[in-house]
C-alpha cells in the first residue's frame, strides 16, 4: 500500500510517541479513501493486512514479534483484522461518527481475552504480553500500546478523519486538540466546499 499523504514529521511541541505511531499504523493498514484518484484502486490493493504471512510481515516491521520465524495463520489474521476494525470504530464512536457497531463489539471481546503483566527493567514499569504464541504476544503488545496511550492523554490525538470518504487515522497535533479532519487542506476543505454547495442547492 502506498503512503497516502506525506505530512509525517517530528512535532517538538506535540510529538507522537511510540506506541500512538504503531497504533495509528495498525489502523491505516485498509485504506478506505474512495475520493479523487483514491476511487479507482482495486479491493486488492485497499488491504495491507490481505494474508497471513503479510500480517507476519508487518507485525515484525513493527518489531512486535519476538521470533523472526513466526508463521502467522487464517485465525491470527482473522483476530488481527477484527482488532483493527474495532479500533477504528471506536474512534467513530468517541467522535460521534458513524461507526460499525459489530467491530466495536468484536473489538471489546478479543481485548477481554487478551493477557497483560507488568514488567520492570532498569527504567520504567510497563505493560507487556503475558504470555502465548508470538502472534497472540504482538496483539497484546498493541493493546498495551492501547492501555499506555490512554494512561498518558496521548490516546486523545488519535483521531479517525471525519470526512466519510476518507476515514484515515491520524495524530491530532493542534493545539487545542479539536481538528476534525486528517488534512485542513485537502478532506477539510473538501468537506466545507460539500456542505457550501449543499446549503445553495436547498
Amino acid at each position: 500500500m502506498e503512503i497516502l499523504y506525506a505530512w509525517e514529521y517530528d512535532d517538538l511541541e506535540h510529538p507522537r510517541p511510540a506506541e500512538v505511531a504503531r497504533l495509528e499504523a495498525f489502523c491505516n493498514t485498509v485504506d478506505r479513501h474512495t475520493f479523487g484518484q483514491h476511487g479507482g484502486k482495486p479491493a486488492g490493493r485497499r488491504e495491507l493486512l490481505a494474508t497471513p504471512a503479510r500480517l507476519r510481515d508487518w507485525l515484525a516491521a513493527q518489531q512486535l514479534l519476538d521470533d523472526p520465524g513466526t508463521v502467522a495463520d487464517a485465525g491470527d489474521l482473522d483476530r488481527a483484522i477484527a482488532l483493527r476494525d474495532g479500533l477504528r470504530a471506536w474512534l467513530g464512536a468517541r467522535q460521534g461518527l458513524d461507526h460499525d457497531r459489530a467491530a466495536l463489539g468484536r473489538a471489546r471481546e478479543l481485548l477481554g481475552r487478551l493477557r497483560l503483566q507488568v514488567g520492570l527493567d532498569r527504567e520504567a514499569a510497563a505493560l507487556a504480553p503475558a504470555g502465548g504464541d508470538a502472534v497472540t504476544a504482538a496483539l497484546e503488545r498493541l493493546a498495551a500500546d492501547l492501555a499506555t496511550a490512554a494512561a498518558t492523554g496521548a490516546l486523545a490525538r488519535l483521531k479517525i478523519c471525519g470526512a466519510p470518504d476518507c476515514q484515515f487515522v491520524y495524530y491530532d497535533r493542534s493545539r487545542s486538540r479539536t481538528s476534525r479532519w486528517c488534512s485542513t487542506e485537502v478532506c477539510g476543505n473538501r468537506m466545507k466546499t460539500r456542505r457550501y454547495r449543499g446549503r445553495r442547492q436547498g
